[in-house]
């Protein structure tokens, strides 16, 4: 019998290779499929979500999977204790569509060619730091997914990997750049 751990690594688990390959080899509705099933055979390490993102200026609306891991469940119960559900904070955040836009401004791809992951820019995920809320999710995107990559305390001396643009929003939904994305 084949022993699957040796080839994944489920608690630093990262999905951006898994789901930047797959959605760039089937159409976006067969993508949903897929990552459907992969729900349905995993639901303890794979978890979707859906939401809507508008963009007023190209005047387009689209659907977004929001992909949990086994990694960010590992980490908001070992970081974020005061929240009960941390995938519905999360997804209560994503409501704000200005967040949804900044996260979906910067998706990354799977490159064919190289085998590796692209960006569309020097920015490859935007961390989120919400007045009210405990802890910061850090997302990636790409064309029809946010991946929810992991989720750290909110503290004063945080730290962010230089591909991180960081996203402030205050008490009121309004959002501003504390670490602008880099184009």
């Amino acid at each position: 019998m084949k022993n699957i751990f040796t080839k994944f690594d489920f608690f630093n688990q990262n999905l951006q290779e898994f789901l930047t390959k797959n959605e760039g080899k089937m159409t976006t509705l067969n993508f949903f499929k897929f990552l459907a099933k992969s729900q349905e055979n995993d639901p303890k390490n794979f978890q979707v979500r859906s939401i809507w993102v508008a963009e007023p200026e190209k005047q387009w609306i689209g659907e977004y999977k929001v992909v949990f891991g086994a990694h960010f469940n590992l980490r908001a119960w070992q970081r974020v204790l005061e929240i009960t559900d941390p995938i519905e904070a999360v997804m209560e955040q994503l409501k704000n569509n200005e967040v949804a836009n900044a996260i979906t401004g910067y998706p990354i791809f799977w490159d064919t060619e190289t085998k590796q992951i692209i960006a569309s820019s020097q920015t490859e995920a935007v961390a989120v730091v919400q007045e009210g809320v405990p802890f910061v999710p850090v997302y990636s995107s790409g064309d029809s997914f946010i991946y929810v990559r992991t989720v750290i305390v909110k503290e004063a001396n945080m730290f962010f990997k230089k591909d991180t643009a960081v996203l402030a929003v205050d008490a009121d939904g309004n959002v501003s750049w504390v670490r602008e994305p880099v184009e």
